[in-house]
């Protein structure tokens, strides 16, 4: 399920309110360990690339999914702060599924 996030972005020295949907499940395991810049810190990446996994692939993400060489790194570090992270939570669930 994509959530909306209100963000400030300033374009030409305007501030001007735009909206960026992040998208699940990338959105949610992110959110779960402290957030893109706190995750891209720990695993040594740009924050760029951890936010561009909760981006719709339309604006050159990855569509709510997080790259596979990432799961084991992402799985210990999950493991190092305490946080109750499944292999599952790295993939969407359908919605007939859950039935």
């Amino acid at each position: 399920m994509p959530v909306d996030i209100p963000m400030l972005i300033e374009h030409k020295g305007v501030m001007e309110r735009k909206r960026q949907i992040h998208l699940a499940p990338a959105s949610n395991v992110i959110a779960s360990l402290g957030g893109a810049c706190s995750v891209a810190r720990d695993l040594g990446l740009d924050p760029s690339v951890v936010l561009r996994w909760m981006y719709p692939a339309e604006v050159r993400g990855s569509g709510g999914h997080i790259p596979r060489r990432h799961f084991e790194p992402l799985m210990n570090l999950a493991k190092q702060r305490g946080v109750p992270l499944r292999m599952a939570d790295f993939y969407e669930q359908r919605a007939d599924a859950a039935e």
